[in-house]
């Protein structure tokens, strides 16, 4: 086969990248790797990362190409590793300009442009490959997580994995412990020391921005997104049995989805639960009138 046969063939199971360490090891010299760029048919990524073929990367190839660069003993980590694990709401997914990348400690790789890199003590177990990207382990990357995003960012991260089973709460308590006192794993332990239930999962913007004004304004955190006698409601309190409807314009403006709220509202009613709704325009131009409106609904109910 020739060898640019084989350097295709191994850029295909890379999602199209090569180093040049594996270029060497094909028999590459310097000449020959500068000429195949000339070409064109390879394009520098990063130092010592090569696309084959073509510049274009998909999503997943930009992640692979920062590891790559950083050595075969580095794995995509902290924010970038809860994106890929999925653990991140489109809306809030990290920028790609500093890719998250953790190494070991004895890593001798100076910095990388486009790279965030992270000496840290990586065990060969906190290590795994999803979608052909090394990355850390879910309960190592909520430990680490803590460490550069709020509370909040990691609450929604860590309901989304133990909700999903991705990991429990004894495998997250186990990894945080173990890297006590640096800041991601204290952070980690608080959350898990303050919050059992994991039934915080937002599904939008609009969700989020409720939650802000439920946590700003002191008032119990309701579950989220779960079902009611076979309904799906965006906010319950089962305590105080009421239930908080959010309207966005597009899905509740059509008279179809309005009649049908209606059903469910009805339904919901003749189980003993209080309905009440707020439009997106009030969640995010009158927060206080929200606020005040939902303490004097919960106040009665206890």
């Amino acid at each position: 086969m020739h060898v640019d046969a084989t350097i295709a063939a191994l850029a295909a199971r890379q999602l199209g990248l090569v180093t040049i360490g594996q270029l060497q090891r094909l028999g590459l010299g310097r000449g020959a790797i500068a000429h195949r760029v000339r070409s064109g048919r390879l394009h520098r990524i990063h130092q010592g990362v090569y696309a084959v073929g073509h510049p274009q990367l998909s999503p997943d190839a930009v992640l692979l190409a920062a590891v790559m660069a950083c050595g075969p003993d580095a794995a995509l980590s902290h924010e970038h590793a809860t994106e890929l694990w999925e653990l991140t709401p489109p809306w809030a997914a990290p920028q790609r300009e500093r890719i998250a990348v953790s190494v070991p400690k004895s890593c001798g790789r100076g910095r990388r442009l486009g790279i965030g890199v992270h000496r840290v003590s990586l065990a060969t177990a906190e290590v795994v490959g999803r979608r052909l990207i090394p990355v850390t382990t879910v309960p190592r990357t909520l430990a680490d997580l803590g460490a550069c995003v709020d509370t909040r960012q990691l609450e929604r991260a860590v309901d989304r994995a133990v909700s999903e089973r991705l990991t429990t709460v004894p495998e997250l308590r186990s990894a945080a412990e173990a890297r006590l006192p640096a800041r991601g794993p204290s952070a980690l332990v608080r959350l898990l020391t303050s919050a059992e239930r994991f039934d915080s999962v937002t599904d939008s913007m609009l969700e989020e921005r409720f939650v802000g004004i439920v946590r700003g304004g002191g008032l119990p955190m309701p579950a989220l997104n779960q079902r009611i006698d076979g309904i799906r409601v965006d906010a319950s309190w089962r305590a105080q049995r009421v239930v908080v409807e959010l309207d966005g314009y597009t899905w509740h403006r059509t008279r179809i989805r309005q009649e049908n709220d209606r059903t469910r509202e009805a339904r919901l009613r003749r189980s003993g639960w209080l309905v009440v709704r707020y439009s997106k325009r009030q969640v995010f131009d009158e927060p206080l009138l929200v606020l005040s409106d939902l303490a004097a609904v919960l106040a009665p109910r206890g």
